[in-house]
């Protein structure tokens, strides 16, 4: 016999960990957090506080055009509909809290630029944008 398992933050509800032991192997767990009797994939779930129970991360519905832009200093890209609050993380880790809508950027070098969105309840969107060198 197993026991399933989900360990989560007490003050966020982040799910840190989740899987099935042993039923003869005692769970162990650190200060600050808690478990629930029930295995779940964790990048996909977060334990609600208030109910006291496992939800499904929501969608998170970015759309990003477009995805390739000439690197001339001139040529946007946005990102649409970033939540108010979202944490956007800009490919030169510098961070900033979003204060809803969206978001354009433009370069002047080529490559490859990798923006983190990160919400509520832990949801994590990448976005990737390319940059061509002007022709």
């Amino acid at each position: 016999m197993s026991n399933d398992y989900t360990v989560y933050d007490l003050t966020t509800g982040e799910v840190l960990r989740s899987g099935s032991a042993p039923g003869d192997i005692a769970l162990q767990i650190s200060n600050g957090e808690g478990v629930t009797p029930t295995v779940c994939i964790p990048d996909d779930f977060y334990f609600d506080l208030l109910s006291a129970k496992l939800k499904a991360k929501p969608e998170l519905s970015l759309t990003v055009s477009p995805t390739s832009i000439t690197a001339d200093g001139n040529t946007d890209s946005i990102i649409y509909n970033i939540p108010e609050g979202a944490l956007i993380i800009w490919p030169d880790g510098e961070k900033e809290i979003a204060d809803g809508g969206d978001l354009e950027f433009s370069v002047d070098l080529p490559g490859v630029y990798l923006f983190k969105i990160v919400t509520t309840n832990y949801l994590v969107k990448e976005v990737t944008i390319e940059a061509h060198a002007a022709t």
